[in-house]
């Protein structure tokens, strides 16, 4: 086994932010490229469209660590296959984002932009919600556990 994937997360919530930043830099490229796609530039768009495959697969590859070092077990093959797909609404509803902040206004831009928060906090929750939440839970801890 790969010795990165044996250590420990010393400081999960350093994690988390990251993950989340990448999270967010991820829907800032996906609105960045369907303002491309509106414009006619289809070949720049896709282009615009492969780094946030990576981030948002990195931002997601950190909470399973950070998951693995609670204690969590992985998710099984069912829910990262929906993960996969809840990841790929939310990449659709950013570029409808971008293509409607220049086709249409700005406003229903920044909408879909928030709308796009949920449903990727949607899959994060698919791949969590098999296992029971605990207080020691990094996730719990940030957000505060419930009562």
């Amino acid at each position: 086994m790969r010795r990165w994937a044996k250590r420990d997360v010393r400081h999960p919530a350093r994690q988390l932010a990251l993950a989340a930043a990448l999270t967010l830099v991820s829907g800032g490229f996906m609105v960045w490229a369907g303002y491309v796609f509106a414009t006619g530039r289809i070949t720049t768009g896709l282009w615009i469209t492969t780094p946030p495959g990576f981030t948002i697969e990195i931002a997601f590859a950190l909470l399973r660590r950070v998951d693995r070092t609670a204690g969590r077990s992985a998710p099984s093959l069912r829910a990262r296959v929906s993960q996969e797909l809840v990841i790929l609404v939310a990449g659709g509803v950013m570029v409808s984002a971008g293509f409607a902040g220049a086709d249409v206004s700005w406003w229903l831009a920044a909408f879909l932009f928030v709308i796009g928060g949920p449903v990727i906090a949607a899959g994060v929750w698919i791949g969590r919600r098999h296992v029971a939440t605990t207080a020691t839970d990094p996730l719990v801890s940030l957000a505060g556990a419930p009562e």
